[in-house]
C-alpha cells in the first residue's frame, strides 16, 4: 500500500490575522524551493486566500443588503395597502355603528314617550 504516494508533503502552519492556515506543500516543491521559498509561498497563498475571502464576503454582503431593501420595499407597499383597506373599513363601520346608534336612540325615545303618555294619563 502507497501511502507515502498522496501525502509525502511537509505541513507549513503559519498564522495571519489570528487564524491558523494549514497548507501542504508537497515534498518535490519543498524541496526545489527550499526552507524561505516554501515559507514565501504558504505566505502568498495565504495573502491569495485572504483576499479571495474578504472579496466574497463583501459580495455576499452587498446581495444581502440589496435583497434586504428589496423586501423591505415591498413589506412597505403591503403595509400601506393594508392600512388604506383598514382604514376604509373603519370608515365603513363607523358609520353602520351610528346607523344603529340613531335607530337606537329613536326607539328609546319612543319607549320612553309610551311610558311617559301612559303614566301621565292615570
Amino acid at each position: 500500500m502507497l501511502t507515502g504516494a498522496f501525502d509525502d508533503g511537509i505541513v507549513v502552519e503559519g498564522r495571519e490575522k489570528g487564524s491558523i492556515v494549514s497548507v501542504k506543500i508537497p515534498l518535490a516543491l519543498s524541496g526545489r524551493l527550499g526552507p524561505d521559498g516554501t515559507k514565501g509561498l504558504t505566505e502568498v497563498l495565504e495573502a491569495e486566500r485572504q483576499e479571495v475571502s474578504d472579496t466574497m464576503l463583501t459580495a455576499v454582503s452587498e446581495r444581502f443588503e440589496r435583497r434586504l431593501a428589496e423586501e423591505g420595499a415591498k413589506f412597505r407597499v403591503e403595509l400601506a395597502a393594508l392600512g388604506s383597506g383598514l382604514r376604509q373599513e373603519m370608515a365603513r363601520d363607523r358609520f353602520e355603528l351610528l346607523k344603529w346608534m340613531f335607530v337606537f336612540w329613536i326607539g328609546q325615545l319612543a319607549a320612553m314617550s309610551a311610558i311617559l303618555s301612559f303614566l301621565l294619563r292615570r
